[in-house]
């Protein structure tokens, strides 16, 4: 028995030669798919990454507000903390015109992102004797601040 040009056996029921063509249009699809996916994944996890950036800065804006009542963000005037302008690759205890704690000058760290993610997680713990007055931020809330200072 020839169906538009397919022979199909005719001790096959009918029921289950479509499903044979069920299955294996459904394998079809999937194979596609899989290829096509397989091109556009780095693509995809470029924009993914691009758009974890963005989200991370967004939060960091807003967790640096918690910073602002004591640091300035855009430009260097003393408060009660040193400006956070350039802070990344600032030696600790250096901004001239702030009176740093002892233990922040002799401290001898460089701000980077390690060393303010210890600093910022648990300040008297990484430099005993700081004045800083929080005594740390929340971990999701510091890669985000570091994200933000890095862009500054």
């Amino acid at each position: 028995m020839l169906i538009q040009g397919i022979r199909m056996r005719p001790d096959v029921p009918v029921k289950r030669r479509v499903g044979i063509w069920r299955g294996a249009l459904l394998w079809f699809v999937a194979i596609l798919a899989w290829q096509s996916l397989r091109h556009l994944g780095p693509q995809e996890d470029a924009q993914a990454v691009a758009q974890a950036h963005v989200a991370s800065r967004l939060r960091g804006q807003a967790a640096v507000e918690m910073c602002a009542a004591c640091h300035t963000l855009t430009f260097r005037e003393n408060r009660i903390g040193p400006p956070l302008v350039d802070v990344i690759g600032r030696r600790a205890g250096t901004e001239p015109g702030y009176a740093y704690s002892d233990a922040m000058r002799s401290s001898g760290l460089v701000w980077d992102r390690d060393t303010l993610r210890r600093f910022l997680q648990d300040p008297r713990g990484t430099v005993p004797g700081t004045a800083m007055a929080i005594s740390g931020v929340a971990p999701e809330d510091v890669q985000a601040i570091i994200d933000f200072l890095e862009d500054k």
